[in-house]
């Protein structure tokens, strides 16, 4: 192979050139561990579950590296279909997803609400195309955050401590 010299017997005059090719060949190894390690830096730093999506709509990876990601809950998730782990109406609209992140450059996003057993999960998926057969998917969880604008959304328009419609509700009405 294109390495073979280091192990053959070497003319004076090409020397430096060997030498200066392994150098260049440290220098390029020691770039690509830094730039893993800035990669897994910033993938830690993100609260969000990182997925990669095949076309076809298989769970191919999870990075579960962040604290705040339960690793049993997703772990039994890869390998498998979309449609096999979400309700066909959300698999639907995420393949939806998939497809037009993979037909054009840029971040594609969109809501879901997953019904479970007590409750409805507000997600949001966020996706990009990684290569020519997969995406790299960003699910954020909105669940308490739509939970808090919910308790919120009631106070704008009523007064907190009797409960009547306040002036916003009034000037509302107006128009």
């Amino acid at each position: 192979g294109a390495t073979d010299f280091a192990t053959k017997p070497v003319h004076g005059s090409t020397l430096g050139f060997r030498v200066g090719h392994l150098i260049r060949a440290g220098m390029a190894l020691d770039e690509v561990y830094r730039a893993d390690g800035s990669n897994r830096a910033l993938l830690q730093a993100i609260p969000d579950l990182v997925l990669r999506v095949s076309r076809d709509g298989v769970i191919r990876e999870a990075r579960m590296e962040q604290g705040r990601v339960r690793r049993s809950r997703y772990e039994s998730y890869l390998g498998r279909n979309l449609s096999d782990v979400v309700p066909s109406e959300i698999s639907g609209k995420a393949m939806e997803l998939v497809e037009r992140a993979l037909a054009t450059a840029g971040l594609h996003s969109a809501e879901f609400q997953l019904p479970e057993v007590r409750r409805v999960r507000h997600l949001e998926a966020r996706m990009i195309r990684s290569g020519d057969s997969e995406v790299i998917v960003f699910l954020r969880d909105n669940t308490r955050r739509k939970q808090r604008e919910g308790r919120v959304a009631p106070l704008v328009f009523n007064d907190p401590l009797t409960g009547l419609p306040n002036r916003a509700r009034f000037v509302q009405r107006l128009e």
